[in-house]
């Protein structure tokens, strides 16, 4: 009776169903997505073609073989010729059965096929076109818009499949993706185009001449990486065209523009210079709107630009021609400059050539001549590899900024690579002078010079204003030094890097405001004392191995990375002697390079009192490693509250002889918080993660990175990825790792 029931039930369904009425269900399929339309076949016996009445077609990865799409995002790499094979027999069976149904509206193909899929991929288009289809969209990528070494010569579209025998053409709307086009007259196919979008086509100058001419109805066209096209002329004044959009056809290099319908157009590419005859909506809808706009909106506006962008902005309108030059910071580099060279390699310096250097002068004397009728400027960035011969160029820029009260000065003479090659005549001489503006205070507060040399008139009264100065490869004398510091009397940041020619760093003027001092690599200098009570962070990167604090009261993070021959003797002084000049240190980051294997700790254990977060960057950690520093450390910092270790472990490391290393038995009260980065779960390692778990007793959370963490100076790091194998741990030293470590500590893992 039971099953009687049930029976009785699916028969009601199914006649409710059925019993639908045609223009409901046709309604209901219309709402759906094609493939939600195809899967209602397994509604109902009545409903197994019901899908046919579906309006546009949607033949993709997703629709045709979902399997697949479901492997990786990176579909196109998965490709293989049975995937094709099985997706051309899939569409072939759609649309065999589609011819059934009713007018089409649109088609879209989008897979990696090719010129040996020609027959059945014509075959489609043309029966869509029989049915009257609008909107034709075949992209043989399937979406990815490039094409790989494996897929054989691109399908040659034939325009003719556009026309159906004893029909107007019904096809408004033509989208083609990486496909060449035939030979064939297209003036009849393209007839009834309203809109025409070609993306890695090779579209030659004499197919887009008879496109223009003969598709009366078009207003829309949109040309994507057509590398064939050389020439672009719209001179039929009268086409109905509102919409242009040209993007990345490489080889292009004349435009002619005669359009009095058009509207809108977008650009991306080389050209610099555009020929527009007669193109009056254009300019009337940009102007009618953008004109009006109230100056302190429009100022605001291209304050939220980058400088390259704002500069842009003066094809928008004629009203808007010298836009840019209210932009207040100023970036003269190859990518705002010289573009093209920029984008031809990442090694931009060692492309660059003598035309190269006059083109890059000519535009940015153009550009501060320009600038000059703009208001006050920020800031001016120069960083391109020029030299002494252009000293007047130079001079010039840095002048008509001081004279519109900039506030920052940066000129990288390197272009940002931070080396000279030798094809670089003699290096740009500053004339600290300049910064000072006839009958005005001087407003420059922010200073940074690269590769380039200091006069030596007096600089008193040239760097009175500074409150930050950065040097680097600059030729800075003690000299030079003594007069910057006694007169900088408004400085709270200097950075010093690679000055070769300093010897001794000497700051005694106490009540210096000096807040932020870094030295790096000035290879020469061997002598350093320092006075300065604001003092606040000091970081050094070099040789020496001893340092005069004499009265650095406020002085509570530093920073050592100790290199060359007295590495070792300039680790000992950081782990012994500092304790002593710095009593008042919080943080404390040291560098040590090949310094762990080759000193003997100090016998007896300094005290720093006040040091909470410690950080300590071994490279390379290596697992020969007798882990004798982390006791010394341990004990010697008592109060620390933060300990932060960055490992660098080659990845040929082989395994420990010394497994049996006797650490001596430390409890640290107050460690709170151990960061280890660059870990890959060896031997000597799992054994100094075990000691340091159990020596620090209040542990609350301990950070775990296979990545390494690299300091760049003043609180900015950043992890890097070197591609090694220990860059993700495994799932078993995951585990391997928990096991170690007490439940009741949490552990975070990166």
């Amino acid at each position: 009776m039971g099953q009687q029931q049930k029976s009785l039930k699916l028969m009601k369904n199914n006649d409710v169903i059925s019993e639908l009425p045609d223009d409901i269900v046709s309604q209901f399929i219309s709402l759906l997505s094609f493939k939600e339309a195809v899967r209602t076949s397994i509604v109902s016996k009545s409903w197994m073609l019901i899908w046919t009445t579906h309006k546009d077609i949607v033949c993709d990865v997703s629709n045709i073989l979902e399997s697949l799409s479901e492997e990786s995002r990176d579909v196109y790499f998965l490709v293989r010729q049975d995937h094709r094979d099985k997706f051309v027999e899939r569409v072939d069976h759609i649309m065999q059965r589609r011819c059934k149904g009713p007018k089409m509206n649109s088609i879209v193909i989008s897979f990696p096929l090719s010129n040996e899929h020609e027959s059945h991929i014509t075959n489609w288009i043309s029966r869509a076109v029989m049915m009257g289809v609008e909107k034709i969209s075949l992209d043989l990528t399937g979406g990815f818009g490039f094409v790989t070494s494996d897929v054989p010569r691109a399908y040659s579209f034939p325009l003719a499949v556009l026309i159906s025998p004893g029909k107007a053409c019904s096809v408004k709307h033509l989208q083609l993706a990486s496909c060449s086009l035939d030979s064939l007259s297209i003036s009849n196919s393209l007839a009834s185009l309203v809109t025409l979008e070609l993306q890695n086509v090779n579209l030659t100058d004499q197919q887009l001449d008879i496109m223009l001419c003969n598709c009366s109805f078009l207003e829309k066209l949109v040309l994507k990486s057509c590398t064939e096209l050389v020439n672009f002329k719209l001179t039929n004044r009268s086409s109905r065209l509102r919409f242009l959009s040209i993007k990345s056809c490489c080889r292009l290099n004349y435009f002619e523009l005669d359009a009095e319908n058009l509207e809108i157009f977008e650009y991306t590419g080389q050209i610099d210079r555009f020929m527009f005859k007669h193109v009056p909506k254009l300019a009337e809808k940009n102007n009618d709107v953008i004109s009006e706009l109230p100056d302190d909106i429009v100022s605001q506006f291209i304050s939220l630009l980058s400088f390259k962008e704002a500069v842009r902005t003066s094809i928008v309108s004629k009203s808007w021609m010298l836009i840019w030059t209210t932009h207040k910071d100023i970036v003269c580099d190859v990518s705002n400059i010289l573009e093209s060279l920029s984008e031809e390699s990442r090694d931009v310096y060692f492309l660059v050539r003598q035309d190269h250097r006059d083109k890059f002068v000519e535009r940015v004397d153009h550009i501060m001549q320009r600038r000059c009728k703009g208001p006050k400027m920020n800031s001016i960035v120069i960083s391109f590899p020029l030299s002494n011969e252009h000293e007047s160029h130079i001079t010039n820029w840095i002048s008509r900024a001081v004279m519109m009260g900039v506030e920052k000065i940066s000129l990288d003479l390197t272009g940002g690579f931070g080396f000279v090659t030798s094809d670089v005549p003699r290096a740009y001489s500053f004339p600290l002078a300049v910064l000072i503006s006839p009958g005005k205070a001087c407003s420059v507060k922010h200073l940074q010079l690269a590769s380039c040399s200091l006069d030596s008139l007096s600089i008193s009264n040239s760097l009175a204003s500074l409150v930050t100065l950065e040097l680097q490869n600059v030729n800075l004398t003690d000299q030079q030094l003594d007069i910057m510091l006694c007169n900088c009397s408004f400085l709270e940041k200097l950075v010093l890097k690679s000055c070769t020619e300093l010897v001794n760093f000497k700051l005694t003027n106490r009540s210096s405001r000096l807040r932020f001092l870094s030295i790096k690599s000035c290879c020469r200098l061997n002598y350093f004392e320092l006075d300065a009570e604001n003092l606040e962070i000091f970081e050094y990167t070099g040789q020496i191995d001893r340092f005069m604090f004499k009265h650095v009261p406020k002085l509570a993070e530093v920073y050592f990375c100790f290199c060359g021959s007295s590495r070792v003797e300039s680790a000992i002084y950081a782990l012994s002697q500092l304790a002593n000049d710095i009593p008042q240190l919080k943080i404390l980051n040291m560098v040590w390079i090949r310094v762990n294997l080759a000193f003997q700790l100090p016998e007896g254990v300094p005290t720093f009192i006040n040091i909470k977060h410690l950080v300590l960057t071994v490279f390379p950690f290596l697992d020969e490693d007798k882990l004798g520093w982390i006791t010394f450390i341990l004990k010697a910092a008592p109060f620390l509250k933060n300990l932060q270790l960055n490992q660098f472990i080659s990845s040929f490391t082989r395994q420990s002889e010394v497994h049996d290393r006797q650490l001596p038995e430390v409890t640290h009260m107050n460690l709170r918080e151990i960061e280890i980065n660059g870990y890959q779960g060896n031997y000597h390692e799992k054994e100094l993660l075990k000691y340091l778990v159990n020596s620090a007793v209040k542990l609350d959370l301990l950070v775990i990175s296979p990545q390494v963490k690299v300091y760049k100076g003043l609180n900015d790091w950043c992890y890097e990825d070197l591609n090694l194998p220990g860059d993700k741990l495994s799932l078993e030293k995951i585990e391997e790792l928990h096991s170690m470590v007490p439940k009741a500590i949490r552990v975070r893992i990166i």
